[in-house]
């Protein structure tokens, strides 16, 4: 091999070394960046949790609240009734004893 081909090669060489040494570099940067995305992507799940952790516990206080008023109201309902059925009882009972005088 002369002189003139050697160097050649190692000019050949140092280029790819060079290039392998690029490709490398930008490997390295892709793996940050997918790594940094997925740190992301991580936390954009953890604050969707708690936003969705926190709607639903809202919306189970909510419905709590609203059967209870629902029980409230049957219980009302069923005394009204009680007492509207005791009234009219009673004026029946006071309308025969009053005809039968």
């Amino acid at each position: 091999m002369s002189a003139h081909q050697t160097d050649k090669s190692n000019d050949m060489s140092i280029a790819v070394m060079q290039q392998l040494a690029e490709v490398r570099g930008q490997l390295v940067v892709m793996t940050q960046l997918m790594q940094n995305n997925h740190a992301a992507t991580q936390t954009r799940i953890e604050d969707l949790r708690s936003s969705m952790d926190s709607r639903f516990e809202t919306l189970e206080g909510r419905m709590g609240h609203l059967e209870q008023n629902e029980r409230k109201t049957a219980i009302s309902s069923a005394i009204s009734g009680a007492l509207s059925g005791a009234v009219v009882s009673a004026s029946l009972a006071a309308l025969k004893l009053w005809s039968s005088h």
